[in-house]
């Protein structure tokens, strides 16, 4: 499993979404017939309990130490990356606006027994969703030669943590709709289909055909999550 999620600003090539979803009456999206990569949101509420998966043993994780942790982050997600070729510097400094004391506290590096770094995460925050400050789940990358082992999981639930912890209330991650694999291990950490942009139920119901689990979706309105059975939408 190629496992890289939280990527922002990545639209859609070739088709957009509205033609992709035209003159189909079910509303769903058979996800073999998108060859494009489809931004979805994913929201977690703030009440919504966070799975406790410990670090293995020999692992541990630090924090972005210093600027020489912008290579890095670039080598572990470039290693882990299968749908986008420019993973350097610069998109690490583009990404996190070279705000050196946020990364020093939102940073993570999953690091094997011998000190090298292996995965990463970062428990970020922006305003860039409807206008309210959101915590921010944001690029999860584990190296494709440590992939399957376990460690995704206990990744996450430290990020996860970490983001409470500084008090935020809600909290959102950006991914595409080819990274089945990543989506279905954050619907069981809670994250629920955010479907209120027009076009996402259609996708979600899609995946959903294709075999994926989808207990619940939500819209945000009103400056909050409201979620109900997937199969109300």
């Amino acid at each position: 499993m190629k496992l890289r999620d939280g990527l922002p600003g990545a639209e859609a090539s070739g088709k957009a979404p509205s033609s992709i979803l035209e003159n189909n009456d079910a509303g769903i999206v058979k996800m073999a017939e998108i060859n494009t990569k489809m931004e979805i949101q994913m929201l977690l509420p703030g009440n919504a309990p966070i799975s406790c998966y410990p670090i293995p043993d020999g692992c541990h994780i630090r924090n972005y130490a210093s600027e020489a942790d912008r290579q890095t982050w670039a080598r572990v997600v470039r290693a882990a990356e299968k749908y986008h070729s420019v993973i350097d510097e610069a998109l690490h400094i583009q990404q996190f606006k070279d705000d050196v004391e946020s990364l020093a506290l939102r940073q993570f590096f999953l690091c094997n027994a011998a000190g090298e770094e292996v995965g990463t995460a970062t428990a970020w925050f922006d305003s860039e969703y409807r206008g309210l400050r959101w915590g921010r789940f944001h690029w999860l990358s584990i190296v494709p030669e440590y992939q399957g082992r376990g460690l995704a999981k206990p990744l996450i639930s430290y990020t996860l943590n970490a983001l409470k912890s500084m008090g935020h209330e809600r909290v959102r991650l950006t991914t595409e709709h080819l990274r089945t694999q990543a989506i279905s291990i954050y619907l069981k950490f809670g994250f629920l289909p955010d479907v209120t942009k027009e076009g996402h139920l259609a996708v979600w119901k899609g995946l959903q055909k294709d075999g994926m689990k989808i207990d619940k979706a939500c819209i945000f309105e009103n400056g909050r999550i409201n979620s109900k059975d997937f199969t109300l939408f």
